[in-house]
């Protein structure tokens, strides 16, 4: 017993690396068993103490699961909440640190081989991360970890998913952060974009192509064309075609797509009005007093990747995402100022 317990004690932040890169992939159940697991045994084997949930994380979990009970979707938006309060039990009680890094950089490094490898047969890779956008915030998530191991598998991985929105997120967050190693990590990953995209896929990097995805986020935010939207998705690829509305309370948490018959809007804070309704109020004043907590400018690129995607909160993955974004600025520190010695120094 007191074997297992050095053993768990030595690699659970490794385990926790696994978990969290798993959690963002089409295998998330695995992670969810993991870190159930976890939250049984930790205060055994460790004897640390679950970490307070502070209350407005309890009033997000209290939203999500009772707007889940009259949404089509029902079972994933219970799960969603079990999601949330596992993962506030367990991450605040660690310190990830040199094994974190170290197992993340393994895992992120065997990605990009993957999607390099799936670069050469999909005209955008996507594998177990669900899809290209999906694989793109991946790397994002991770980018504010100062590995260099971690940093050239997320140039590698936003370059080759040719997601633009996590791109610019990184952009965004090298800008507000003003540090040098950031800055430097989203130019080289913004050139290296560039080039493949215009490679693979041009129409993606020029202004008719990123025009065309604008004008579509708008419409699907705000049914400003309905009869073009019914057309394109004349397939019903969610069911039956029908026209969004905002109500009272909403379709329910992640209802949106069985309701109306059309993906989900590119836009977090319009696909919460449209599935939460006036809970929507709340629910962003809980999120908003926790991110004032935690440091709003830490979170901001965040906010601003929910303008134009919705996977943090319309997929089951983006609870992780939004985890290991968390994690990652607070294992960014102050990377040394001068690249060539840093480089040197852990390469």
């Amino acid at each position: 017993m007191e074997t297992l317990k050095k053993l768990y004690r030595r690699y659970n932040e490794s385990y926790h690396a696994v978990y969290l890169l798993l959690g963002t992939s089409r295998v998330f159940l695995i992670a969810d068993f993991g870190f159930m697991f976890d939250a049984i045994i930790d205060p055994i084997f460790s004897k640390r103490k679950l970490a307070k949930i502070p209350f407005y994380i309890w009033g997000v979990l209290f939203i999500v699961a009772i707007t889940s009970i009259y949404s089509p979707e029902a079972f994933q938006g219970m799960t969603t909440a079990l999601r949330i309060l596992i993962l506030a039990l367990i991450l605040p009680t660690y310190k990830y640190r040199y094994k974190f890094k170290q197992m993340t950089g393994t895992l992120l490094i065997i990605l990009a081989l993957i999607a390099i490898g799936q670069s050469a047969f999909m005209l955008r890779s996507n594998g177990i991360q669900s899809s290209s956008s999906m694989l793109g915030q991946v790397a994002f998530v991770y980018a504010p970890i100062f590995w260099v191991q971690i940093s050239l598998a997320v140039v590698l991985i936003l370059s080759l998913s040719i997601a633009r929105s996590p791109l610019v997120a990184l952009i965004l967050f090298a800008v507000i952060t003003r540090k040098q190693y950031f800055l430097a990590l989203a130019g080289f990953a913004a050139v290296i974009f560039v080039i493949y995209a215009a490679i693979s896929t041009p129409g993606r990097v020029t202004f008719s192509g990123i025009k065309f995805a604008v004008t579509e986020r708008i419409e699907t935010v705000t049914g400003f064309d309905d009869k073009a939207l019914e057309s394109r998705y004349a397939d019903k690829i969610c069911g039956e075609f029908r026209e969004e509305k905002i109500t009272m309370f909403g379709y329910g948490w992640n209802g949106y797509c069985k309701s109306t018959g059309q993906p989900r809007p590119h836009n977090i804070y319009a696909l919460t009005i449209y599935e939460l309704g006036i809970i929507a109020i709340p629910f962003w004043l809980f999120i908003l007093y926790g991110a004032y907590k935690f440091g709003f400018w830490k979170l901001a690129p965040l906010f601003a990747l929910g303008l134009v995607t919705e996977e943090l909160l319309g997929r089951p993955e983006g609870i992780y995402l939004i985890a290991i974004w968390i994690i990652s600025v607070q294992l960014s520190g102050d990377p040394d100022p001068d690249i060539n010695r840093t480089f040197s120094k852990f390469g």
